[in-house]
């Protein structure tokens, strides 16, 4: 490990990789990673929620799209579920045709989609399901992600 006084030795009986879905010490360690493969993305946003809208999660699908509203009291964290690898499409194709795809699918979201103003409130949620062929090495152990990435639905807050 470097430090600011230069290199230091540490000797360790067991490491835990629980450092995420791109583990350094997995690559490291030369693990194979089975990719399961998942044909969708999410892009993830934030859209104002107000009273009269319904209290539960919804999960909308129409025109051959998929759009997961989340409560979060003042706002929905809200999911487009899109083709996986097309936001870039999703991007060329320009704001306005992504507010007006939502508004196809919750119509009742109204003027609320001109929230989104810019590309930077948009997260992409890339899924992922893989596996570790084999979790463990002489003295190393992956755990979580390190091992097996299963990504959540609404597990950042946008």
């Amino acid at each position: 490990m470097q430090t600011p006084n230069g290199p230091v030795e540490i000797e360790v009986g067991l490491t835990i990789a629980c450092d995420g879905s791109y583990s350094t010490v997995r690559q490291a360690a030369g693990l194979e990673v089975m990719d399961i493969g998942v044909p969708i993305d999410v892009l993830w946003f934030r859209i104002s929620r107000r009273p009269e809208d319904s209290y539960q999660t919804l999960g909308r699908i129409d025109y051959g799209k998929m759009l997961i509203l989340i409560n979060r009291e003042e706002y929905f964290q809200a999911g487009l579920i899109v083709r996986k690898g097309t936001f870039d499409e999703v991007k060329a194709a320009g704001l306005p045709a992504f507010r007006q795809s939502l508004l196809q699918i919750a119509p009742f979201l109204g003027g609320r989609v001109e929230e989104i103003k810019d590309w930077e409130q948009v997260k992409l949620l890339s899924i992922q399901i893989n596996r570790l062929k084999q979790w463990h090495k002489p003295e190393l152990l992956c755990i979580g992600d390190a091992a097996h990435v299963m990504s959540p639905a609404g597990g950042g807050r946008y």
